[in-house]
């Protein structure tokens, strides 16, 4: 009987050990889903975050080209600007005085911008008026051909160039 007994008692105990056992692996396991679910967020967030960065990153980018070219434009319609006034400027000249003929007269306007006109007398009439603008490093080039001064100045052609 005490056999017996010690047999049920070991039985008992194995089966309470086995079901000690089985409860902490279901925690471990549960513990590991947990730890799996945290792992799984993290790498979520931190994607997420990247994609953010990469994207906040391009659009800052953008700005400043964009901001750039604005500067860039904002600079080549003010040579434009300056240039034409240095042909108003010289076509007063031809209007004042009809022999009017001149090379590199210079107008400044700012510390960086300027412009530079030439009045060439070709035959008769005919006059070429040649301006270059100058702002920094932005450069407009206009020539304007006048084939007649009296009684009123008419302009023939009045073109951005290239080069003269």
């Amino acid at each position: 009987m005490n056999t017996l007994f010690l047999l049920i008692l070991l039985v008992e105990q194995g089966y309470w050990l086995l079901k000690e056992t089985l409860k902490k692996v279901k925690m471990t396991k549960q513990k590991n889903r947990i730890q799996k679910k945290g792992y799984v967020t993290l790498i979520a967030v931190l994607i997420v975050g990247v994609v953010v960065f990469a994207i906040s990153t391009a659009v800052v980018l953008m700005g400043l080209d964009m901001s750039r070219t604005s500067f860039s434009l904002e600079q080549s319609f003010q040579t434009k600007r300056m240039a034409n006034l240095c042909v108003e400027t010289a076509l007063e000249e031809i209007r004042k005085q009809t022999t009017f003929a001149i090379e590199n007269e210079q107008i400044n306007f700012t510390p960086q911008g300027n412009c530079v006109y030439t009045v060439i007398v070709n035959s008769g009439e005919n006059r070429t008026i040649e301006v270059i603008g100058t702002l920094g490093e932005v450069v407009s080039k206009i020539q304007i051909e006048i084939d007649a001064i009296n009684p009123y100045i008419h302009i023939d052609s009045w073109q951005e160039v290239a080069d003269f």
